[in-house]
């Protein structure tokens, strides 16, 4: 079932393949928002130590396998119209048309071992939105497209919009965060 190829999770514009390698895990091009901040290390997205209670974004990762982390829309206190849940993702440094069979390919399903006690690699599900990974800055733990100038972000209210790379950090880092008492206003 993983390797069902799900049209809907594909966006048009994308020119990776639709699946990780020939014949493996479907890709997705739309992932879950970890928060805006990296708790486990200020410059990796590594998996050492976290449990969900340490981030602030909507969908949320473990590593302690004795507790589901889950995110209530009474915890998304900046309000779901400011709190992006999943964002749109791509090409990267490691992850192109040409190089697809890393740890960092868009899943949807994810599983593919080898990451955070045999789960998948973070990136492959979850993104982050610390100004260090900039959108569409290309590193493997940033949300980005292949639409000229932005990507297109689902909020926690369920409305779409499409975010600009021009976007300030401040207000970049405000839509990842569900909980921070930042207001996320584009102008």
């Amino acid at each position: 079932m993983a390797y069902t190829v799900i049209k809907t999770f594909i966006c048009p514009s994308d020119t990776l393949p639709n699946q990780k390698a020939a014949s493996t895990y479907g890709k997705s091009n739309y992932l879950g928002n970890v928060g805006n901040t990296i708790p486990w290390g200020a410059t990796t997205f590594g998996c050492g130590g976290v449990t969900g209670g340490t981030q602030n974004g909507v969908l949320l990762f473990s590593n302690d396998d004795a507790r589901t982390y889950v995110t209530r829309i009474a915890d998304i206190s900046d309000g779901t119209s400011n709190t992006v849940m999943i964002g749109e993702v791509s090409v990267t440094a490691s992850v192109t048309p040409t190089s697809n069979n890393t740890a960092q390919f868009p899943l949807w399903a994810g599983g593919q071992g080898g990451g955070c006690n045999g789960t998948t690699d973070l990136p492959s599900v979850l993104r982050v939105m610390d100004p260090a990974y900039p959108l569409n800055g290309g590193a493997n733990q940033s949300f980005g497209s292949r639409h000229t100038g932005g990507a297109n972000f689902a909020l926690g209210d369920g409305s779409v919009r499409f975010i600009t790379s021009s976007v300030s950090a401040a207000v970049y880092s405000a839509y990842g965060s569900r909980n921070g008492g930042e207001v996320a206003t584009l102008n």
